[in-house]
């Protein structure tokens, strides 16, 4: 079956997580998607362990549905190249340190002139202006520095990092569909544009409640382990087998079901777990 992209040509120059992951997305929408590797090694993922038949799972699970060609970015002749198929592509995506792109005569003054429907996606650690944005950046570094992870973990325990590159992915999918809107644009201006993405960004759009909380209300965010903050009952609990169940009933409705599901009558009936408000307020002896 045909992808709502299909005749959308991308270029994709990107490495690691965010970058790959964007193209892929796109390529799963039927475009067609070129990835430009490291000339002699490939992209610095193929050598990440585990290896299934001598290629990195890690790659492959960013990598699908694409053609891949290798070139010399740091030569002229490679950088040529690339502006060659900029002019062919829809769609051109990278996540280098910002300046680099420039420095290779790819930027975007170069492509737009080359190709003026060319949309540019640049993905970046900490955005393309500002103090920070010549920095490298990292999924665990923007995990950091945002303070998604010191509202992760226990109570009582360290500020811990999410298990898995949930920034890198949300990046990703913040590009996506940054591409996405740039291309139904394209349909009306005739003309391409620039998608900034960045880790930074990205993680700070995950925190909620926590910086507009802090800033009118000052409260500090905390850890709460497996717990909800907005709901009880809402954390992980352990059954009797020694096994442990994910319960999330915060809401007045979904504690009524659960209450009756499970035949903990009696705490239907308690005043302190009247609504959501009171087991909130008394959610250690719930």
């Amino acid at each position: 079956m045909m992808g709502p992209l299909q005749g959308v040509k991308v270029v994709d120059v990107s490495r690691y997580i965010a970058g790959p992951y964007c193209a892929m997305l796109l390529g799963d929408l039927g475009a067609e998607v070129i990835k430009v590797e490291k000339i002699n090694t490939g992209e610095e993922t193929r050598g990440i362990e585990p290896l299934i038949g001598g290629d990195s799972l890690f790659f492959m699970v960013f990598n699908r549905n694409k053609k891949s060609i290798t070139l010399n970015l740091r030569d002229p002749l490679g950088q040529e190249i690339l502006r060659k198929l900029a002019t062919e592509a829809d769609i051109l995506i990278e996540n280098f340190r910002p300046g680099i792109m420039e420095k290779m005569g790819c930027g975007w003054e170069v492509l737009h002139e080359l190709n003026p429907q060319l949309i540019m996606a640049r993905i970046s650690g900490y955005g393309h202006e500002g103090p920070s944005s010549d920095r490298p950046c990292f999924d665990a570094v923007a995990q950091a520095a945002s303070g998604l992870m010191s509202m992760t973990g226990a109570p009582d325990g360290p500020p811990t990092l999410m298990g898995t590159t949930v920034v890198d992915h949300t990046a990703a999918l913040h590009a996506t569909l940054g591409i996405l809107a740039a291309l139904h644009a394209r349909k009306t201006t005739g003309v391409g544009q620039i998608v900034r993405s960045s880790l930074i960004d990205s993680a700070l759009s995950m925190l909620m409640t926590a910086i507009p909380a802090y800033r009118l209300l000052g409260e500090e965010a905390q850890r709460f382990g497996n717990r909800d903050r907005f709901g009880a009952p809402s954390n992980s609990y352990v059954t009797s087998d020694g096994a442990r169940v994910q319960i999330v009933a915060g809401g007045d409705t979904r504690f009524a079901r659960f209450v009756e599901a499970t035949g903990l009558t009696h705490l239907g009936t308690d005043p302190r777990f009247g609504c959501n408000a009171d087991r909130r307020a008394n959610v250690d002896s719930l």
